[in-house]
């Protein structure tokens, strides 16, 4: 985004950064080292905090006080990216989860910036709302709730018909990674076969996308998640998928992606760290 540059600068893990907040990518970085600095000392296990977890904890509250200060200026999918973390970086601030009414807006306002032709992750949406139907259908806009299930069974028709084709920035992974998750009963006539459909049509290319040597110099952090995401999906219906293998790989790449943010490289150094510190770790995306 555009506009005057907003410094803050912390000391993290051992380390001095400094973080614009008026950078999208760096907000949502700093964001995602947080939660994982506070993760990798067991805050969330702990009944009092250490001296490293306050200091995290101090920080959270500075990251939430100034994303909710710019957030009236953003517009479209800059909302989205600031507020990727909100509610994660609130739990460690103050314990509680966000207020879902204070998100709800600026997401329905994001979703209105989108209707009058804005840049935004439009399955970045769908995640969203689908992530919070269980707790907060109520409090959900129906013409959201709406949009998402339309825009569900317009993807299940398309792969139904034309079958599974691996777009250059693997968005159509994103999609299948969603109906792999989504209860299709009322969608499909035979959902288990139709989910098992996807993923035989896509393992191919998981196969090649996954073992190239290449591999972080030709993929995102949104694709590589993606891959990821999928291997943990499709494991759970095949079991000669190596979930853990493909997710240690991806951690591996996303550490040291050269296109990401360096906070984004550390947060997800320490996942990696956290995720495979011993193998009865439970080994979720």
């Amino acid at each position: 985004m555009e506009g005057k540059r907003s410094l803050y600068s912390s000391n993290i893990m051992n380390h001095t950064i400094t973080v614009d907040f008026t950078e999208s990518c760096q907000v949502e970085g700093y964001g995602h080292l947080l939660a994982s600095s506070y993760r990798n000392f067991n805050g969330f296990e702990q009944s009092f905090l250490t001296p490293e977890n306050l200091r995290i904890k101090k920080q959270a509250e500075e990251w939430i006080k100034k994303v909710e200060e710019i957030l009236p200026s953003l517009s479209g999918i800059d909302i989205q990216r600031y507020l990727e973390w909100y509610d994660f970086v609130h739990r460690i601030a103050f314990g509680r989860e966000a207020d879902f009414k204070f998100i709800h807006l600026y997401m329905k306002k994001a979703m209105t910036d989108m209707a009058r032709g804005e840049k935004v992750d439009n399955i970045g949406f769908i995640n969203w709302i689908r992530s919070n139907l269980y707790f907060h259908i109520k409090e959900i806009d129906h013409n959201l709730l709406f949009w998402c299930d339309s825009t569900i069974e317009r993807w299940i028709k398309k792969f139904s018909n034309f079958g599974v084709v691996l777009d250059q920035n693997l968005n159509n992974l994103r999609k299948i990674n969603i109906l792999l998750e989504e209860n299709l009963d009322r969608k499909v006539k035979d959902p288990g076969s139709f989910k098992r459909s996807l993923i035989h049509q896509t393992l191919p290319y998981l196969q090649d996308v996954v073992y190239q040597n290449d591999i972080a110099g030709k993929y995102s952090r949104f694709q590589l998640e993606a891959i990821s995401n999928f291997a943990f999906q499709a494991g759970l219906e095949n079991s000669d998928i190596d979930y853990e293998k493909i997710r240690t790989l991806v951690l591996e790449k996303l550490s040291t992606l050269e296109t990401l943010d360096p906070y984004s490289r550390e947060a997800y150094r320490l996942d990696f760290t956290y995720e495979f510190r011993n193998e009865n770790t439970p080994v979720l995306p």
